[in-house]
């Protein structure tokens, strides 16, 4: 019916600033002629090669303001603006903010539940702000397992309350906990690549010796 995953555990970078499209235009493979604040992108980092190196989330928060979601991607791209030289600052809160997923055919009415309104105008990749208990969060609009879902993005500090509080409310429409084996799985159906699971980062090249 529908599950409650945690990906807290990736790492988030912010990235501000009046060059902060133009840095990531420079690593990844998207095109972003057409990004509205309040929408994501499944963005793709390669080196020079073409060789992936990451893949992610990434969010326009504002103008000027972005929130990238990922694995191994993260890093080099932190490690990446280092090296150059653009007009915008760079944050990393991995430990900041929690992610949670609510996915499956119930995940709609569970969040509604939860957040005590309809989030039915929210598309495909948007997202708004909503608030949990007073508390302000992110809801994106995102269906990992080829069902309708969605991200909750939030401070750290009430993770543990809102977890419990869609665990308490998701009761009646059989919500579980998604587990580590189960995890990938979701990915593959949806046919989204999981690192290390269907793709090796090319981190480990021969360019990116400096990196490493």
């Amino acid at each position: 019916t529908c599950y409650i995953g945690d990906w807290s555990p990736l790492a988030k970078l912010l990235i501000s600033g009046p060059d902060a499209l133009r840095f990531l235009s420079d690593f990844t493979v998207n095109g972003y002629a057409r990004f509205d604040i309040g929408q994501a992108k499944h963005i793709i980092m390669c080196n020079d090669q073409g060789q992936i190196m990451g893949e992610g989330i990434l969010m326009r928060l504002a103008e000027d303001r972005f929130l990238v979601t990922s694995g191994p991607g993260v890093p080099w791209l932190h490690y990446q603006f280092e090296r150059g030289s653009y007009d915008a600052s760079i944050q990393a809160i991995s430990a900041d903010q929690f992610i949670f997923q609510i996915q499956g055919p119930n995940a709609l009415f569970v969040v509604e539940d939860v957040v005590r309104e309809s989030v039915r105008d929210i598309g495909f990749m948007r997202f708004r702000r909503a608030t949990i208990d007073g508390v302000g969060v992110d809801v994106l609009r995102q269906g990992m397992a080829g069902e309708i879902g969605y991200e909750l993005h939030g401070p750290a500090e009430h993770g543990v309350a809102i977890y419990n509080r869609f665990l308490e409310a998701g009761a009646k429409w059989g919500i579980r906990r998604l587990g580590g084996r189960s995890k990938p799985v979701n990915h593959v159906e949806a046919c989204f690549p999981t690192p290390s699971v269907d793709y090796i980062p090319a981190i480990f090249g021969e360019d990116q010796k400096d990196y490493l």
